[in-house]
Formats: C-alpha cells, structure tokens, sequence
C-alpha cells in the first residue's frame, strides 16, 4: 500500500519543531524559546532514530535538542513555517531491518536533495486495524522530521527549495510546488520498490490513484487519531462507517463481477459449439447415412437445450434476488442517512457554532454522495443482470442453437426434425417466462419487454403514493420515473393500440416524474453531483449563489443568509417541480425568482 503524507509544522498552528521531534523521537527536549519541557520518554513504539545532515554540517546537528532548538531559533516570524513532516508507510514485506534502511536511503536523498537537516524516526503500527480488528503481522511507519532551511558550515541560512513560493520558485525556472511533492512522492516509489526487488519481493507500491491504476473501487478515507481511537474501542464513528461502506461495496464489486462472469459462462454454454467445424465435417457425409442420423440427433439436442435452459433459469432467478437484495438495502441505508442532515445552529451562540455546524455539513455531505453512489452501483448492477437474462437474448441463442441442431441445415433446406428440435427449444423458453399458455395473437407485448412491465408493475405503491402527494425519497422518485419510462418504451412498440390520448397521458406522467426527481436532486444532493445528474439545474445553482452574494454585500448576518438561501432553495425546487423556467436572461426575470425575492427580502426585515 502507498502512503506518503507531508504536512509543515508552523507556529501559526501552535506547534514547534522541538515538540514534534520530542514526539517522534520519543525524547525529552527543552525549548529554549519558550522555556517548555517535552518530555516523551515514556513512549514504546519507536523503534529506531538517527538524524542525517548534509556534508560539511556542524557537529552540533547531529544533537536532537540543538538542532532542533537552532531550527526555531532561525525562525522570526510568529506564523513561520519551522520543519516539515513527511510520514510514510514501510511496506510489509520488509523487515524490521529492511525497512529502517529503505528509511534512511529516501531521507538521504531528502538531505542531498535540498540540503537540510533530516530527523527520521521508525514506529510500530498498531498491531490492530483502524476497525479494531486483529492485523495478524507487525507493520511499521515512519516519521522524517526536516528542517526548512539549508543547514551549511554556519548553521542554518536560506530557505529549502520546497519552502519557497510558487512564483520564487517560478523565476528561479522550477515547478510549482505541487509538482515538487509528486516528485517526493515517486521518489519514494522508486525506493521502496528498489527495496522490495532487493528482498525478493513481488509485491511492488503505486503511487498512482486507484482510478489511473484502473482499480474499479473507491479509496478509503482518513479517520485521524479520535475516530480510530473510537473503533478501536469498539465504537462506531461517521468515518469508520464510511470506510466499511467503501470495503462493503469493494468486496461486493468483485463478488458481482464474478457473479457476472459466471452468469455469462453459462449462457455461453447455450451457444453451438463447433457448429462451423460441425458443418464442414458432416456436409461432406452421404446424405443417406447422415438423414438417418440427424432425426435422433435433432431431438435429443432439443431436450438438452431445454435441460439446460431450466438450470440457468434457476442461477437466473438466485443471482437476480441477490442484486435486487442489494439494491433495497442501499437505498434503504441511503434513505436513512438522508434523514440525519446536521441541524443548524440555532440561539445567541449559533455565531459560534457556524464552524463545527459546516464541517458537519460538509461530512454529511460526503457520506451521503457515496451512499447515492453506492446505491446506483447497486440499481445499475442489477438493471445489467436483467439485460443478460433477458428472455429475448435468451430466445435468441436458443434459436440459434436450435437452427444448428441439424449439420445438413444448408444441403436440406430446414428439415422436419430440424424444425422440431426449434420448436421443443422455443416452446421451452416460452414455459419458463411465459407460463405454460402462450399469448394470444392480439397481444403486441413482446418477450423483450416483460423486463419493464415488471418494473411497471412493482412500481405500483410507489406511482400510488406519488398520486397522493406523499412524500418519496430520491431513489423512489428515480424508481416511478424509470417505470415511466418503460411504459413509454411500452407504449412505442405496442404501435397502433396506444391512442393518441393515452400516448400524451404517458408523455405528461413522464414528464411529471422527471421534474419531481430534477427537484429533489436539486433539495438533496451536493452541487457537483446534482449538476452532473442533472445538467440543467446549473441555472438554479447559479441564481441560488447569487441571492447568497447579494445577501453577503449588504451586510446580512451569516445565519440570517442560510435562513433565506433554505428558503430559497425550497422555492426554487417548488418552481422546477411546476416546470417554470429559471433561467435568467438578462435584465429579465421570471416569477419563480421574484417569488425568491420577496422571500430573501422578509428574511432580511426579520
């Protein structure tokens, strides 16, 4: 696994270079700037310290509290940036041993690299996971504490290369310093992959993100100190939930791929194998000998295309439950966490309460884009199991194989036993999704499309609800506007027997729907995501952060504003559901934002 992090230590941040060394180092260090003691001593994790400087460095830093004490020292501003922290993962593979050594090469090219003072230190990981459970192996991580300025004969003097700004570091030719941190990155990658080939290691770390390694899952996200101290207790934390959410759904991935595949294996089964070498071999048999053949031939090839059609039926219906179990859970977990959007503050602290208020938010608001991507995950996977086992790709194959049941098809022009080998493979087919009676001659409801006259038909409770004006959630909305839209698909291939009034009855329910689901798109999800769901609510966007700009330039309080932007985005989603316009051209503006308006102003007067 590839893990490097690089965070400053600065005093702006009340932290100092002494404390973090202490820390790291499990060392006691007095800082003779400010007089503090940090004494770490008691600490039993670190496994290894060492300090490397650049040639020619005093004597002195090569002692933790001097250097350290000098780096503070060569600092006068009360915000200065006064060592760096790099924290990377030691891969498992190692040893002990091996693991230090892999340290000490990449701080050494730290050190060469920009002339400063390194400090690293190597730590025990926990020997249980972030979620309490037990790891099975000891891993271990590492800590490289560097100074910020170049360390020469002198002591300390100018800035790093990598401290300095984008545009220093623009007019002395360099990359800004994003790229200087991808480069740290990939130095690291190439050192312990150095490393893990030196131990006869296969396994090899990429610092690439798992979406240009073209790894099909999500990454896992950061708990910090307090959330993993809480699952490790065996308390559960918003993030921990997120985390095994992402495992859940990784794990589900590759148990659905593989369902997939199997699925497709067995439909392969169907297929005529051989049929090409088949032909050619037994077209060049005397018709005689192979006429008295291919009757017995023929049937016994429909028997088994119907043996074999009612075994992957069978896989058909387990899998189909399975994805479908799939679905109804996530959307239930998706609705759930819906439900618990943070409270705003409220009260004579509610001023005080806006930061801890919005990183809530901003929380909630991640776990509830991944909960409605997992979700769709799960409806997507399923809606492809129904196309694979669809019965008309179904009735296909079989026709197909049932059209090569006879070797001589082309010599003898479709045969009686052929045709009877087709019909025992079609009237199989027919039992399984049909019922044993086949539909009469006026019905123009094709096999293709049973698939969403079961969508249409499962739908029911929630369409009825929605006719009562009962409140659904997104997925449900999604869900009555899909089964509009298979009826619509109905409707077309029906042809003649939909009426021009039922055709335009569809049409406006369709419509209908898709407003409602525009609208709760818009009230639920983040920005990034409703607009890419639903492009055309870009314009809604736009004008909800304008009225929350003009509210900002004429001094309106910041709870005050949220106040009238809720309203505002509830009257805007009111609008979208009516099928108004709110797009703003101009000087021009439509009732539904006159409407917000008026709103925004008596938010204001309150």
């Amino acid at each position: 696994m590839f893990h490097l992090s690089v965070k400053p230590i600065s005093r702006a941040a009340g932290r100092s270079a002494t404390a973090a060394a202490a820390y790291r180092a499990g060392a006691e260090i007095v800082d003779h700037r400010t007089g503090e003691v940090h004494d770490y001593t008691r600490k039993s994790d670190i496994v290894h310290s060492e300090i490397l400087v650049p040639p020619g460095a005093p004597a002195w830093a090569e002692d933790r509290t001097a250097l350290w004490n000098a780096a503070e020292a060569a600092e006068k501003r009360k915000d200065a940036r006064v060592a760096r922290d790099y924290e990377v993962a030691i891969p498992k593979e190692l040893t002990r041993a091996q693991g230090i050594e892999l340290v000490r090469d990449f701080s050494q090219g730290l050190a060469d690299r920009y002339g400063v003072a390194v400090d690293f230190n190597v730590h025990k990981d926990e020997l249980k996971a972030w979620d309490g459970s037990e790891k099975g192996y000891q891993g271990y991580h590492a800590h490289i504490l560097t100074s910020t300025r170049k360390l020469g004969r002198d002591g300390f003097g100018e800035k790093a290369a990598i401290e300095l700004s984008d545009t220093k570091r623009k007019s002395l030719g360099l990359g800004d310093g994003a790229a200087e941190i991808e480069h740290i990155r990939r130095l690291w990658e190439v050192a312990a992959n150095r490393h893990l080939e030196q131990a006869n290691e296969a396994q090899r770390i990429d610092r690439r993100s798992l979406k240009d390694q073209g790894i099909d899952r999500d990454p896992t996200v950061h708990l910090g100190p307090h959330a993993t101290g809480l699952e490790r207790d065996g308390i559960s934390s918003r993030l921990g939930d997120i985390n095994r959410q992402v495992i859940a759904e990784a794990k589900e991935r590759i148990e659905n791929k593989r369902a997939v595949r199997e699925l497709k294996d067995e439909i392969r089964l169907l297929e005529p194998t051989a049929r090409k070498t088949s032909v050619a071999r037994n077209s060049r048999t005397k018709p005689a000998v192979a006429a008295e053949v291919a009757p017995a031939a023929s049937v016994d090839r429909g028997a088994e295309i119907a043996r074999r059609s009612r075994e992957r039926d069978e896989r058909v219906r387990r899998v189909l439950a399975k994805a479908e179990q799939r679905r109804a859970r996530r959307e239930e977990a998706y609705r759930k966490l819906a439900q618990t959007r943070p409270q705003a503050p409220r009260g004579l602290l509610a001023v005080f309460q806006q930061k801890g208020h919005q990183a809530a938010m901003a929380g909630w608001e991640r776990a509830k884009a991944l909960g409605w991507k997992l979700a769709e995950q799960a409806k997507q996977l399923a809606q492809r199991l129904r196309e694979v086992a669809s019965p008309e790709r179904v009735r296909q194959w079989a026709q197909t194989i049932a059209a090569s049941a006879n070797p001589l098809r082309e010599a003898r022009r479709e045969p009686e036993q052929t045709s009877k080998a087709r019909v025992v493979a079609a009237e199989a087919l027919r039992e399984r999704h049909l019922g044993s009676a086949a539909p009469g001659p006026s019905s123009q409801l094709s096999e293709q499309l049973l698939a969403l006259k079961r969508e249409w038909e499962r739908t029911q409770p929630l369409r009825d609800k929605a006719r009562r004006n009962e409140p659904l959630t997104l997925m449900e909305k999604w869900d009555v506007a899909r089964a509009w839209d298979g009826l619509a698909q109905i409707m077309g291939a029906i042809g003649h027997d939909a009426t021009p009034e039922q055709r335009q009855s569809v049409d406006k329910a369709r419509l209908q729907a898709h407003r409602r689901v525009a609208a709760a798109v818009f009230l639920s999800l983040p920005r990034d995501e409703a607009i890419k769901q639903h492009p055309k609510l870009a314009d809604a966007y736009t004008l909800l952060e304008a009225f929350d700009r003009k509210l900002k330039a004429e001094g309106v309080t910041l709870p005050q504003r949220q106040q009238v932007t809720e309203r505002s985005r509830q009257r805007i989603a009111t609008a979208i559901e009516q099928g108004k316009s709110i797009q703003v051209k101009g000087k021009e503006q439509p009732e539904p934002v006159r409407q917000v308006q008026r709103a925004r102003d008596r938010g204001i007067e309150r």
